[in-house]
């Protein structure tokens, strides 16, 4: 045995006659139990104390907090629901939270759109080619348009007139002009920036303010045929002909800092085994996408690595466009005139409108965001508003007519206003040309569109603050 264990007088074992101190952790736990007096002084709120909540448990504070929350739901509620039991009032409204929060709410405002006839219509003329793409500034008071004619214009929507335009690079051209050399085939926008993409491969992002050229950005390696944001986000997701998407993080893009080094490649994403045609997102990174002759769309959960798969029929030779009306719900339009809506719950489409403009290819799809609006147009020139119902059908409400290839369409934030981008050839190729079209992008207003419920007013970078009424 070891001597130090030992006692020096008698040689013994050594006894342990004092009491050993408590482990340190219990000792810091009693510590941390009798909190001193002032941090009970600082704890306590003035506003509790004068109203006799001093003195009460955390348990009682949260069944006031909950009570008090369940008597301003019920405040908030029309006067209409007065009858009604308060547990379905309340039931609900919880409820429409619980689906908002995940993207699935839905605003039905459909049937408040007028009467083609009354609908006041403006022109926006400048392109010499067919207008491919056109979208509306996140503020409504701009409108930006492309077309096979490689240029880019900014327009002003209360006069109509032109902010500024991106011209053509031509053998004839400055050696320093920059601008695009071939057709325009996606653009989007933000209060700062235009990013816009086609045939050279390459994306370009403008100065929203001045038309001046900020970055280049490499990467796809065929033409890019579509580009979008992700809602209430600093997120952008372009993708190509060469069955890739790519996403783009602007986080230090902001009004007063244009730093065009903070524009950065985040990833690519694979998948799909033919070329890309669309792509769409709403407030989520869950874009969907088409390949084209594929026949199949792909929700990407970008956060969860994974994609969905969805197959059409083979009766579908190639699905062309995409648009997303909620986060598990979107439309898609084929070649043969089929218009399908689909459900990320299911493989195969929920309802499908064959022929639903005649022998025509639908060319365009668009959709207002969490609303139970949709919109397809065709080659020959026929919109069509079509309501999406709560048990998955489309239902035909009205159309408009023009004459042209309907290449997009874009519903403003607010969905009070239609963006239509027309021209004499598709967007996608030169298989048909109508002579008697016109190149322009013509904008609809619905003037006496009201309804109880406004839709938010989505921003696109992180660092605005969405305003929602």
């Amino acid at each position: 045995m070891p001597k130090f264990f030992l006692n020096k007088v008698t040689g013994k074992k050594r006894r342990q006659t004092n009491k050993q101190a408590p482990p340190l952790k219990k000792r810091k736990l009693i510590e941390e139990e009798i909190p001193s007096s002032d941090e009970v002084d600082e704890d306590v709120d003035e506003t509790e104390v004068q109203n006799g909540y001093a003195d009460e448990t955390a348990e009682e504070k949260k069944l006031r907090l909950t009570k008090a929350y369940l008597r301003d739901l019920k405040n908030m509620e029309d006067e209409d629901e007065s009858d009604e039991d308060e547990d379905d009032v309340v039931g609900a409204r919880l409820s429409r939270a619980v689906l908002k929060r995940r993207g699935l709410h839905r605003i039905d405002i459909a049937e408040k759109y007028q009467c083609p006839d009354s609908i006041s219509s403006q022109q926006f003329r400048g392109h010499k080619g067919s207008v491919t793409c056109a979208a509306f500034s996140p503020s409504t008071q701009y409108v930006y348009s492309g077309g096979k004619d490689a240029t880019i214009i900014k327009w002003q929507i209360s006069n109509g007139t032109k902010c500024w335009m991106i011209k053509a690079i031509r053998k004839k051209s400055p050696p320093d002009a920059v601008g695009h050399k071939r057709a325009v085939l996606a653009l989007v926008a933000s209060d700062f920036v235009v990013v816009s993409g086609g045939l050279e491969k390459d994306l370009f992002v403008w100065n929203a303010n001045d038309g001046s050229l900020l970055k280049r950005l490499e990467g796809h390696k065929s033409e890019i045929t579509g580009l979008t944001w992700q809602l209430n986000s600093s997120q952008l997701f372009s993708c190509s002909a060469d069955r890739s998407i790519r996403v783009w993080q602007f986080d230090t893009v902001s009004s007063s800092n244009l730093v065009p080094d903070g524009i950065m490649f985040s990833e690519t994403l694979f998948g799909h085994q033919d070329a890309i045609s669309q792509i769409s997102c709403l407030g989520k990174a869950r874009p969907v996408s088409v390949g084209s002759r594929e026949r199949c769309a792909r929700i990407w959960k970008i956060d969860e690595s994974s994609q969905l798969v969805f197959a059409a029929s083979s009766a579908c030779s190639s699905l062309d466009c995409v648009a997303l009306v909620n986060e598990s719900t979107f439309v898609t339009g084929s070649q043969e005139g089929t218009l399908s809506l689909w459900c990320a719950h299911r493989k195969k489409p929920v309802f499908s409108v064959p022929k639903a403009h005649g022998d025509e290819w639908i060319l365009s799809v668009g959709a207002g965001g969490y609303s139970d609006i949709a919109l397809s147009g065709s080659s020959d020139g026929q919109v069509i508003l079509w309501k999406v119902t709560a048990d998955f059908q489309l239902l035909k409400i009205s159309h408009l007519s023009h004459t042209g290839c309907i290449n997009s369409i874009t519903l403003s934030p607010d969905c009070k206003s239609i963006l239509l981008g027309c021209g004499q050839e598709p967007r996608l190729g030169r298989w048909k040309r109508l002579q008697d079209a016109k190149n322009f992008v013509n904008g609809f207003e619905v003037s006496d569109f009201t309804f109880s419920y406004i839709l938010p007013s989505y921003q696109i970078f992180t660092n605005i603050v969405c305003s929602e009424q």
